[in-house]
C-alpha cells in the first residue's frame, strides 16, 4: 500500500490561481459564513425536535419538523450556490457563466472557503476563520445528530416490521395471507376435523 501524498506543487498549479480579497471581498464571506450558521443551527433545532417527536410518536410533530429539515437543506443548497457564484466571481471577474465555466479547470480541487480566508486582508482572518470554525463544529454535529436519528428511524421501522410479521403469524396460520417472499413457510396445519368419515 503506497502512502505518496499528493505534490503541493502540482496541487497548487491545478488550482486556480485566487488574487488578494478586499474588504468588500472579506464582507462577502463574512455574510456568506453567517447565513450558513444560521443554517446549520436551524437544520440542528429541526433534527433535535424530529427525534424527540420520534420517540413520543407524535406524527404531527414529526411532518412540521421533516417540513423544517426538507427548508434547512433547501436553504443550504441555495448558500451552497452562493458560494460556487462568489468564488466564481473572485477568480473569473464578472465575465459571464458559460465563459467562467468553459475556462475552469475542472479536475482543480475546488477551492475552499480556508482558502478564501487566507486570501483576504490580514486584519479580516480572525473573526473569519472563527466563523468558519464554528461552521465546521455545527456542520459536524449536525451530522452526527442527523445519523443518530436516521439510525433510531430505522431500529423503529425494524421493529414496526418485526410486529407486523408477528401479527401476520399470528392471524394467518396457513401462511396465505402473508406477501409472497416474506419469512417462512408455516408449518404444516393439522387439523382436528375428520373429513373422511
Amino acid at each position: 500500500m503506497s502512502t505518496k501524498t499528493a505534490n503541493p506543487s502540482i496541487t497548487a498549479s491545478l488550482a486556480p490561481a485566487l488574487p488578494a480579497l478586499n474588504a468588500a471581498h472579506a464582507s462577502a464571506i463574512r455574510q456568506l459564513l453567517t447565513d450558513y450558521i444560521a443554517q446549520q443551527q436551524a437544520q440542528l433545532r429541526a433534527t433535535l425536535a424530529h427525534r424527540r417527536a420520534l420517540s413520543t410518536a407524535e406524527t404531527n410533530e414529526i411532518a412540521r419538523c421533516t417540513a423544517l429539515q426538507r427548508h434547512s437543506a433547501q436553504c443550504l443548497l441555495d448558500l451552497d450556490a452562493k458560494r460556487a457564484a462568489l468564488i466564481r466571481t473572485i477568480v473569473h471577474g464578472n465575465i459571464p457563466l458559460r465563459a467562467a465555466l468553459a475556462i475552469t479547470d475542472r479536475t482543480a480541487p475546488p477551492i475552499t472557503i480556508r482558502q478564501l480566508i487566507a486570501r483576504c486582508p490580514a486584519n479580516t482572518q480572525p473573526d473569519l476563520s472563527a466563523l468558519a470554525t464554528e461552521l465546521r463544529t455545527l456542520a459536524i454535529e449536525s451530522a452526527r445528530e442527523q445519523s443518530t436519528l436516521r439510525a433510531a428511524a430505522q431500529s423503529l421501522v425494524g421493529h414496526m416490521h418485526g410486529l407486523m410479521e408477528r401479527v401476520g403469524r399470528a392471524l394467518s396460520h396457513t401462511g396465505n395471507y402473508r406477501r409472497p417472499g416474506a419469512g417462512q413457510a408455516s408449518a404444516v396445519v393439522v387439523s382436528s376435523v375428520d373429513v373422511l368419515s
